[in-house]
């Protein structure tokens, strides 16, 4: 009798256990993928394409291949700059985050710091980045070569762009660098992100609309950014029309490839003008 007990109390105490486990196991399940397994014939060019353009996509993937441009300017205007010279964007980012609270900016760099550090830990991530990286590298080394001439091409200008020289070249490449992450994060991410979600969610607007209209607006505010503050560049209007005109492009990059691809478009672009 006290065995036939002691069973039934360590069956009762070990099935919460049970139902926990199996439940923290279905959670972090990946839901994305299928439940049956994918069939051995099905592998090929389509297949690896299809996969590439949606794990580039994903958000997860984007932390981590998006972190050697933060730390790349942070440590680097750090250390050659002592951090006192920044881009505009990101100066812009954090004058609003300080307004809220002094120290905010702060806590926001260290969250995006853990953030790096908690997708690089889960591991199952990591041969996906593996693969991953030289592909999207490649894919925006295409799209910024072609990025200067076609807004070019549109509005007839002779010099491929402006650029502020005068810091020296490391400056420069890190200056380069922080507008394909800053910019990106404030242009498109979160105005064309945000605007589009707005409009499509709480708008009732159609899908061209929701889409387009952010596009061109985050390309106007890009441009005039630029010119504006006692350190902008002069204004012109070609100049100001270049640069519309390739915001307008980076914001339909951003709609059909996602934050990453055109945040490496933008860095990469940059970067052959400072070199």
């Amino acid at each position: 009798m006290a065995n036939l007990r002691a069973r039934v109390y360590l069956r009762v105490s070990i099935r919460p256990i049970q139902w926990l486990s199996c439940a923290a196991v279905a959670a972090t399940r990946d839901k994305t993928k299928p439940k049956s397994k994918p069939k051995q014939g099905r592998r090929g060019p389509a297949s690896w394409l299809s996969r590439y353009l949606e794990d580039s996509r994903r958000l997860d993937i984007a932390v981590l291949l998006t972190a050697p441009l933060f730390v790349a300017y942070e440590a680097g205007l750090l250390f050659f700059t002592r951090g006192d010279v920044r881009n505009a964007a990101d100066v812009r980012l954090k004058e609003w985050a300080a307004a809220v609270h002094p120290h905010l900016p702060l806590v926001l760099n260290t969250l995006l710091l853990l953030g790096f550090v908690a997708a690089a830990l889960r591991r199952e991530k990591t041969p996906v980045v593996a693969w991953l990286t030289p592909a999207l590298l490649l894919e925006a080394c295409a799209y910024a070569l072609v990025l200067g001439p076609l807004s070019m091409a549109l509005v007839r200008l002779v010099p491929l762009a402006t650029s502020v020289m005068g810091r020296g070249p490391v400056v420069e490449v890190l200056f380069a660098i922080g507008a394909g992450l800053y910019e990106e994060l404030l242009f498109r991410l979160l105005v064309v992100g945000g605007l589009a979600w707005i409009l499509g969610r709480w708008g009732g607007f159609p899908r061209w609309f929701s889409l387009g209209f952010p596009v061109f607006f985050g390309a106007v505010l890009f441009s005039l950014f630029h010119h504006v503050g006692p350190l902008g560049d002069p204004f012109e209007w070609r100049v100001v029309a270049f640069r519309a005109l390739a915001g307008v492009l980076l914001g339909v990059l951003f709609v059909f490839r996602g934050f990453t691809v055109t945040a490496w478009t933008h860095a990469i672009y940059d970067l052959l003008l400072a070199l």
